[in-house]
This record gives C-alpha cells, sequence and structure tokens, in this order.
C-alpha cells in the first residue's frame, strides 16, 4: 500500500516547492526518477535536479535516506 501524501504538507514539512513536492510524492510510490519526470511532462535532467534539491532541503544523502524519511513523516503525522 502507497503512502497517501498531500504535497502540500511536504512544502510546510520541508520547504519543498510544489514541483519537489509533487515529484516526491512521485517517488513514494516507487516510481522511479524517469518515470516521475514523464508523468509529470519534464525532462529527466529537470526530475535529477529536483531530486537533488529535495535531497538538500530535507538533509539527505541519498534516495533511499530520503524515502525513509518521507515514509516515517507520513506514518507519523496526517499528510493527507
Amino acid at each position: 500500500r502507497s503512502p497517501a501524501v498531500d504535497p502540500a504538507a511536504l512544502t510546510r514539512l520541508f520547504g519543498l516547492t510544489r514541483a519537489e513536492a509533487k515529484f516526491a510524492t512521485l517517488l513514494m510510490t516507487g516510481t522511479t526518477v524517469e518515470d516521475a519526470s514523464t508523468t509529470l511532462g519534464i525532462g529527466i535532467n529537470t526530475g535529477r535536479a529536483h531530486l537533488r534539491r529535495i535531497l538538500m532541503k530535507t538533509d539527505t544523502g541519498r534516495q533511499a535516506d530520503l524515502l525513509r524519511l518521507l515514509i516515517v513523516c507520513s506514518g507519523q503525522i496526517s499528510l493527507s
């Protein structure tokens, strides 16, 4: 079961832009960076830039750490 996350909550919690928050929610469902980029209608380089900025804003160093943080946050507080 995928976590139901409100992108606006990620914006409030981590200071993500709306685009970054939407991208992060797709990653949380197991979507690859490439597929998330396609879904959002952005280029792969833009998707990778989103990921880099999200990692920086959440103080995580790897995508796995980011997903762990986001999933833990979604389980601790109501994000949807």
